[in-house]
């Protein structure tokens, strides 16, 4: 009877201790593979884990070092790649460049660089030329519009500097014509009057 006891004393015990396992009784998650993803986001770069020195290292001028400098441990984490390349930014000025030109010719002089005209809604205003999106599929990298078998060289003169602004034997583009425009959504002014039944979405958006 005696080891009938024992055995159900460490029968109880054995239980006991399962239940305290080493998550104590939280809940941690049921982690069956491994997440391995290398790629890093575009336009942004990796920082690896490591320890930096935060803080002060010398005295003050009033010889004041109540705030120590201390090493710091951090996590791997991404951050924004700020800078842009040469070749982003001459990516940015072609864009411009041709989006200039193909406007300048307009619908009628390039029709086949402009998408076609969508229909209009029903009840809706009719949709102009003037608000057909350039087909970039066309233009591509430009060569349509700047190599030497273009069909639009004579179009484009008015692109290039002219009289006393142009260099003899040489076409410049005229970057006084490169004028761009963007808008952009200011979401601190939308949450600000999001509950504000005056406004609108166009009242946030800021060109």
């Amino acid at each position: 009877m005696r080891k009938i006891y024992l055995l159900s004393f460490f029968i109880v015990c054995g239980f006991l201790a399962s239940c305290g396992g080493g998550t104590q009784g939280e809940l941690v998650g049921a982690y069956n593979r491994k997440f391995k993803n290398k790629t890093i986001p575009l336009g942004m770069v990796f920082i690896p884990q490591g320890r930096t020195l935060i803080g002060t290292s010398d005295e003050d001028m009033s010889f004041y070092s109540g705030n120590q400098a201390r090493m710091t441990s951090f996590s791997a984490f991404y951050m924004d790649q700020t800078e842009i390349t040469n070749a982003e930014y001459r990516q940015f000025v072609n864009w411009v460049r041709d989006s200039v030109a193909v406007y300048s010719l307009g619908p009628s002089g390039a029709p086949t660089l402009f998408k076609p005209v969508p229909a209009a809604a029903a009840g809706g205003p009719a949709v102009t030329t003037s608000q057909q999106d350039i087909n970039w599929r066309t233009v591509g990298n430009g060569n349509v519009l700047w190599g030497r078998n273009s069909a639009f060289k004579a179009k484009l003169q008015n692109m290039y500097y002219a009289g006393n602004d142009a260099l003899p034997g040489k076409n410049e583009i005229d970057v006084r014509k490169l004028k761009y425009a963007y808008s952009y959504l200011d979401k601190d002014l939308a949450l600000a009057g999001e509950n504000d039944p005056t406004k609108s979405r166009q009242d946030f958006i800021q060109t």
